[in-house]
């Protein structure tokens, strides 16, 4: 016999219930829910709160029980990006669900935390990112170019397309695929 705890929890919920709308948040939740039945199949599971949920694996080898939420982490990871954070605990002896429960609540708290620390240093860089990129602006370091357009068939002019270039001062144009 054994058992496998997932908690899972949504990361800001309230800001997205802020920033896109309920509708979004809801589908996300609905989502979340559908790839867990998806995954865990006839495992009972439950919806905490608003955000958090739980999964209890009954006689489920530690193999299988990792390989599911490996592909539940990537399905939720590929349809939005960021938006959970997740602890698991499992065990094969001495099953106390009370204590799987409790460690599968800490490895999400540190996965959140994890998750808190990772966006503070992306917020940090996303911060140097705009201000080098206001520097290039008011150091006039973009150039706009014209390329015409013209029909296929008779070469006709049509118009122009604005394409922006990067004038780096050191190695010059840079192309658009790496600034």
């Amino acid at each position: 016999s054994s058992m496998g705890v997932l908690m899972v929890d949504v990361n800001h919920l309230y800001v997205m219930n802020q920033k896109y709308g309920s509708d979004y948040s809801d589908q996300l939740l609905r989502i979340l829910a559908r790839r867990l039945q998806e995954n865990f199949e006839a495992m009972p599971a439950f919806r905490l709160s608003g955000d958090s949920f739980v999964v209890l694996c009954q006689d489920i080898t530690y193999r299988i029980f990792l390989k599911r939420i490996d592909r539940f982490r990537e399905q939720m990871e590929e349809d939005y990006p960021g938006s959970i954070a997740w602890g698991s605990s499992w065990a094969d002896k001495d099953i106390q669900p009370g204590q799987l429960l409790n460690y599968a609540m800490k490895h999400l708290m540190i996965s959140k935390k994890n998750d808190r620390e990772k966006r503070t240093v992306d917020n940090r860089l996303n911060a140097i990112r705009l201000q080098r990129l206001q520097v290039a602006l008011n150091d006039g370091r973009f150039q706009i170019y014209l390329q015409p357009k013209a029909k296929v068939d008779g070469g006709e002019i049509q118009g122009a397309e604005a394409l922006v270039r990067y004038c780096d001062t050191d190695h010059g144009i840079v192309p658009p695929n790496k600034f």
